[in-house]
């Protein structure tokens, strides 16, 4: 099934990703990448329910639900 979720950044910006539960945090990441190349894989994190997600977890495992909002943060060097 796929759905979409919404990754806000720091910047004020919000983008809508289509992605399925099998979805992994490393191929969202790259899907977000796709649509502003200047938030780099590498150097961002993303945050669900005060969590940060790990690149090799699906958001089935971390229970992401349909039209939920993530957040991209920027790590720091």
């Amino acid at each position: 099934m796929q759905f979409n979720v919404f990754i806000k950044t720091l910047f004020g910006k919000t983008f809508v990703i289509p992605v399925s539960l099998d979805t992994s945090v490393r191929e969202l990441k790259a899907k977000l990448n796709a649509q502003d190349p200047s938030l780099l894989p590498e150097m961002g994190r993303l945050i669900y329910g005060s969590k940060q997600l790990e690149d090799d977890q699906t958001l089935r495992y971390y229970r992401v639900k349909p039209e939920s909002s993530l957040y991209h943060l920027r790590r720091c060097k």
